[in-house]
């Protein structure tokens, strides 16, 4: 709270002494307990009601990529609250931090422990609706699913380039459909109690006597969710005039989600001199969700009477490795200049090995008894898909701060530049399944048996080579595997300083000159591209009423920029969903900002507070 009354922008934040009396064990426990702050899905932050889009999360000032390829910011889940030192939500942008809208969430990983601190936590957490359920909807995968790893399971026998197409090679076709694995529906099992376990240790020590401040902390955890009865619908406008919306689906939906993640971070800081000071943080953190659907209903677009059942099966793997080195030097005098720099070198991946749709219909009748089909005019056929995205970014601040006296009073001038340079790269492989024989008793395992592929078929006929079986066929669509990068140049200028004895302004400029690329490996596809060069201006005036109690005022000018994913040509497919498409023509979007805040520190750990803001959005990015 003394930071927050003496910050010069509008602010929230959490220490680590509240994350401990609150018993978090992820930052996004610890950061859902700040004023104006939700975390959506126990991983993204919202500030203000503005999702990530418009929020960002950054450790110890530096961007680290999303481990989500259709996200902006990155899970707060990943982040131990064992290692933290505290949270700080910035709401008023300032020239010297990254430009976001909503909010910027800072988490700072603690330097020099005063003494040394050993901690272990465990903690449990009952469901009534995830919890010892015996019909948790899941499947049978690999033996190392329980820390969110594939052990090897789920990788396919052969790549979909070495499919034959058919009709030619029949016996080789007929062997690759054979070998992959036959499950493609779910099955209860018994779920367990969420859980999950911390261990953190730091001290202060001597090299070659001076300071040495490390903190490692290690975190696993694991938690179950699901539900039944769920309802998903799509309805859709015939036209502009009309008075409601046409029914075009409607499911029934029940899901079964297991997550694990497993994590550590190491923190190590060094004093060379009462003014220099290095820092090194390496964060680890693998996660791990197993997840399985069944929806059923109907699709009245296509005929009346037609019920859709569909499975989905999907595993997918994200892992992040961020590492910096960091410095903070006093140059001179007491009121000399200070400089602080950080460089920030982070790999993400994510990976979906065999991720696995099994759609069908059938007609029920008046016995009860039901017809079952695929037909590949009404929806798409059974099929699996491989993704996999690996990105690295590089993050690079220099900044300086140079004491002065104004009107007598103590101020700053501040300036410095950044750099960071993102990479990525996302595969996409999809393998499908055809067959001549349209109609089955509805059994998935039954269907996908050896005896009713290819030439084992019953029905098929040898010599007219007609109702041959199932077999695989090679769908990978080249549009929807793409390369990206981007190169963000930023620098900045800024004042703090008092225009009279209770009266401080904070104003400044921020340039950012962008370049941002995706390219589908298909070549004739259109180039998603941004380049923008903005100048955004900032000024936050605080006015002390009294010692503890401030009113503040802000304009600034922001930006936010679509993702990667956005302005790819990448279609992403749901059976019960719209596909969605990038749009490579899309612009960045400026916004307007105004804030005014009231806040009454009554004495140590309490505030009262009262905050009005209001934001322009010009070419806002939304779907349609």
């Amino acid at each position: 709270l003394t930071l927050q009354r003496k910050s010069a922008t509008v602010m929230d934040g959490i220490s680590a002494q509240q994350i401990s009396r609150a018993g978090d064990s992820d930052a996004a426990g610890a950061v859902s307990r700040i004023t104006g702050v939700s975390v959506e899905g126990g991983k993204y932050v919202y500030v203000r009601g503005l999702g990530d889009r418009y929020s960002q999360t950054i450790l110890n000032g530096c961007q680290i990529p999303s481990l989500d390829p259709e996200r902006n910011s990155v899970q707060m889940d990943v982040f131990p609250t064992n290692a933290i030192e505290n949270i700080v939500v910035y709401k008023s942008f300032s020239p010297n931090l990254n430009a976001f809208t909503g909010g910027l969430v800072n988490i700072v990983t603690k330097d020099f422990p005063e003494q040394l601190t050993i901690s272990f936590s465990a903690k449990f957490e009952y469901n009534t609706q995830s919890s010892f359920n015996d019909d948790f909807l899941s499947y049978e995968g690999g033996k190392s699913d329980w820390i969110g790893i594939d052990d090897g399971t789920r990788i396919w026998p052969v790549s979909p380039e070495d499919i034959p197409l058919y009709p030619t090679n029949r016996d080789r076709l007929d062997e690759i459909t054979m070998s992959f694995n036959k499950i493609m529906e779910s099955s209860p099992k018994r779920s367990f109690m969420n859980q999950s376990y911390g261990f953190s240790i730091g001290n202060q020590t001597t090299l070659f006597n001076r300071p040495l401040g490390f903190n490692i902390g290690l975190s696993y955890k694991n938690e179950y969710n699901s539900f039944d009865d769920g309802k998903r619908g799509l309805y859709k406008l015939t036209s502009a005039d009309a008075n409601g919306l046409n029914k075009e689906q409607v499911y029934n939906e029940t899901a079964g989600v297991y997550e694990s993640l497993i994590g550590g971070l190491l923190n190590l800081n060094y004093r060379l001199s009462p003014k220099h000071k290095l820092g090194y943080v390496l964060l680890y953190n693998h996660s791990g969700q197993k997840k399985a659907f069944y929806h059923y209903g109907q699709k009245p677009s296509d005929e009346i009477g037609m019920f859709i059942q569909n499975r989905e099966l999907r595993f997918e793997e994200r892992s992040i490795a961020a590492n910096q080195l960091k410095g903070s030097h006093a140059l001179g005098s007491e009121n000399g200049l200070k400089v602080d720099w950080i460089v920030s070198y982070t790999i993400s991946k994510q990976n979906e090995p065999d991720h696995r749709f099994f759609t069908n219909s059938y007609y029920p009748d008046a016995t009860g008894d039901a017809e079952y089909e695929i037909n590949p005019s009404k929806y798409k056929v059974p099929s699996r898909y491989n993704r996999s995205m690996d990105e690295w970014n590089l993050d690079n601040k220099l900044d300086f701060e140079l004491p002065f006296t104004f009107l007598g009073g103590k101020s700053k001038f501040k300036f410095g530049g950044a750099y960071t340079y993102k990479n990525r790269e996302f595969r996409e492989e999809k393998i499908s399944y055809l067959a001549q024989v349209q109609y089955y008793n509805g059994d998935v395992s039954e269907y996908l048996a050896d005896e009713n592929i290819g030439q084992n078929n019953p029905l098929y006929d040898p010599v007219t080579r007609e109702n041959y079986g199932l077999y695989l066929q090679d769908a990978t669509d080249q549009r929807n595997s793409y390369n990206a990068y981007q190169s963000l140049l930023g620098a900045y200028a800024m004042v703090d300083l008092p225009l009279m004895d209770k009266l401080r302004m904070e104003a400044g400029l921020r340039y950012e000159g962008n370049n941002m690329v995706t390219e589908s490996l298909k070549t004739s596809i259109e180039k998603g591209e941004l380049n923008d060069h903005d100048i955004l201006p900032a000024i936050n005036l605080t006015y002390a009423i009294i010692d503890n109690m401030n009113l503040r005022f802000a304009y600034t000018r922001t930006l936010s920029r679509p993702t990667f994913r956005e302005i790819a040509p990448f279609a992403s497919f749901s059976p019960v969903a719209p596909t969605i498409v990038g749009n490579p023509d899309l612009k960045r979007t400026l916004i307007d900002n105004f804030d005014l805040k009231w806040e009454y520190f009554i004495r140590s750990g309490e505030i009262i507070s009262f905050g009005l803001f209001y934001k322009n959005f010009m070419n806002p990015i939304e779907m349609v």
